[in-house]
């Protein structure tokens, strides 16, 4: 004995298209229609996210912003300072290297020797001075350019001009000196 109910029969259920489809949408269709709505549900949910991190940003740059205009008169006064500062101390070292140039071409010179006037420009010591004027005063100053020539830190020494005064009792001369580098 068998017993069965089967409300459809099988015949009327691959009649026409329409019914085939009707068949399919119950089955396979409504899987599709629930895996659309998630795959929507899940991007509004994403939306929502970035739109509250977007605010977040916002609000944290709105900050940051208010903070820089706060500071950037400082930063710019420090900024100022620092660059004094940095002049401060290359103008310091060349002033270092300066006093050790004219402490080496002192050290150099004789006693008997008087320097009038010393002046810097760039590599360049420009002395002039005198000595007593002597038999030896023009081979005393032409030894203290051989001094000069034979130190390494000098590339070029130069006698620039070398005089006597009538009537007076020193000869007058002017050096050139060249460091190198």
């Amino acid at each position: 004995m068998n017993n069965t109910i089967n409300l459809l029969a099988n015949s009327a259920r691959a009649k026409n298209i329409v019914d085939q489809f009707y068949v399919w949408a119950m089955g396979t269709g409504r899987y599709i229609v629930i895996v659309m709505e998630v795959i929507i549900i899940v991007g509004f949910i994403y939306k929502f996210k970035i739109d509250t991190d977007y605010k977040t940003l916002l609000y944290n740059f709105n900050l940051l912003d208010q903070r820089y205009s706060v500071v950037y008169p400082q930063e710019q006064a420090i900024l100022k300072y620092n660059r004094k500062i940095n002049v401060y101390l290359s103008s310091d070292k060349n002033q270092v290297k300066m006093t050790n140039r004219l402490n080496l071409v002192l050290e150099s010179i004789p006693n008997y020797i008087v320097i009038n006037q010393v002046n810097f420009t760039g590599n360049t010591i420009q002395f002039t001075g005198s000595v007593q004027t002597s038999q030896n005063s023009n081979t005393e100053i032409n030894n203290l350019a051989t001094t000069f020539k034979n130190n390494t830190s000098f590339s070029s020494v130069e006698i620039n001009t070398l005089s006597s005064v009538l009537g007076q009792n020193y000869t007058s001369f002017s050096i050139n000196l060249v460091y190198n580098g």
